[in-house]
């Protein structure tokens, strides 16, 4: 017995794959960002006993319009599922194995399948909670100038309440050892949101303005290839980069290794900003330091004030 074929469909850029395997070994080969990642993620997801859980994000691009007009109420929307069909190819000795899986003992054949599925196990709370949380944040809609909504706080669509259901989720149930894991998996994660589809024959690049339907942030990618090239380029050495930071030592290191992935000037912006604050916090005697903080600017337990300073040398 052994597995046939995997289908996935709605993870990430896998929209609705199909991936038949050999009765020995099977090798995942492919480009960059093709997919192999992403298949290989999803058998972990929902066949191992893995930490990881799925969030909105992992749904496919093309399935949030789709969400949104669940959340709208437009006749006909449902909400989509991330779901695995597996393929077993059984053999007449093994059936005992999948006799559970049979649709009846008339059933005759060597082919027999599951489906694994991730979705909403109540719609009808969900779409309650989310109604109630959007009229929440109506009521606090602060009017422009221009007549406009000058601030409109989240959510505005069922896959913003989506969003933040799954961040605070994973916040409280898996929480990172600091700040900086969290900006790694960030950095990490952002090739996920390029979608990849194919247009008469030739790949396209996707990364859709979620507030105007029809507008793609990449569409010079798709007619200048030299762009795909630096962001990948990019990409992989901000990741190594920033990974790099944990074994950095020193505000000047940091300040350094950041300068060559995102650019001097920002960073130098940014330091001196943080110089002036502290500068201005020290002088107006709000600048404390505390145990396995640091420099802080707020009082807490065991936080020593430093003393401005009353000497300037060369």
């Amino acid at each position: 017995m052994h597995i046939e074929t995997l289908r996935i469909q709605n993870f990430r850029r896998l929209r609705d794959v199909q991936i038949d395997l050999a009765s020995d070994i099977s090798i995942f080969v492919g480009a960059n960002n093709s997919g192999k990642t992403s298949a290989s993620h999803a058998l972990q997801l929902f066949m191992a006993a893995s930490r990881e859980r799925f969030s909105v994000h992992d749904f496919s691009a093309e399935c949030w319009a789709t969400m949104d007009a669940f959340g709208y109420g437009v006749d006909g929307a449902i909400l989509p599922t991330i779901s695995l069909d597996v393929w077993f190819h059984v053999d007449a000795p093994d059936l005992h194995r999948v006799v559970d899986l049979l649709p009846s003992l008339a059933w005759e054949g060597t082919l027999v399948g599951l489906r694994v599925e991730f979705g909403v196990t109540d719609v009808t709370t969900l779409l309650a909670n989310f109604r109630e949380a959007r009229e929440r944040a109506r009521a606090n809609i602060r009017p422009g100038a221009n007549g406009g909504a000058d601030y409109h706080p989240s959510p505005r669509t069922l896959r913003d309440y989506l969003a933040a259901q799954a961040y605070e989720y994973c916040v409280l149930s898996f929480p990172f050892d600091s700040e900086l894991d969290v900006v790694i998996e960030t950095i990490r994660m952002m090739p996920h949101f390029v979608e990849r589809p194919f247009v008469n024959g030739r790949r396209h690049y996707v990364v859709a303005n979620e507030t105007t339907i029809g507008e793609n942030f990449a569409e010079r990618w798709n007619t200048e290839p030299g762009r795909v090239t630096a962001f990948y380029a990019w990409h992989g050495k901000a990741l190594a980069d920033f990974e790099g930071l944990r074994d950095l030592e020193g505000v000047d290191l940091i300040a350094s290794s950041l300068g060559k992935s995102l650019g001097n000037s920002i960073v130098g912006t940014v330091m001196d900003s943080r110089t002036q604050t502290v500068s201005q916090a020290r002088v107006g005697s709000k600048l404390y330091v505390a145990p396995a903080v640091g420099l802080t600017l707020t009082t807490q337990a065991n936080a020593t004030q430093v003393r401005p300073n009353t000497f300037f040398g060369d």
